[in-house]
């Protein structure tokens, strides 16, 4: 099972679709980057809002490539911190989307210059 996959529908809040992913062939986030109507039809997503969720994604996905996707872990021995009922928990994909939209709204790309040197 790809865990890769199911924290990306767990962190789309669409988990109950991970076994109809896996079972048609979408274990790695660079296939999932081709998903289209037709293949949310094959898959068996029937729900309006849940395809709207998905196809968004997928473009996201597209935009920004699956590289950068990581899965970030909480310690088992870490403490909230006191005011932690103020704050509100981003899902590291939901939080990876947000950034990304940021830097598109401020037209940053990290691919380029003075965030990537070019490596001879």
């Amino acid at each position: 099972m790809s865990s890769t996959v199911e924290d990306w529908l767990r962190s789309l809040g669409l988990i109950q679709y991970t076994q109809e992913f896996l079972d048609n062939g979408y274990d790695e986030l660079d296939i999932c980057k081709e998903i289209g109507e037709e293949d949310l039809d094959a898959i068996g997503v029937e729900n309006i809002r849940d395809r709207v969720d998905i196809l968004s994604a997928v473009e996201r996905l597209k935009q920004s490539g699956t590289a950068v996707y990581f899965v970030l872990e909480e310690g088992q021995d870490s403490l909230p911190p006191p005011n932690a009922q103020t704050r509100e928990k981003f899902i590291p994909l939901k939080l990876k989307m947000l950034l990304d939209d940021k830097l598109q709204e401020d037209k940053i790309r990290l691919t380029d210059y003075p965030y990537t040197e070019r490596v001879s």
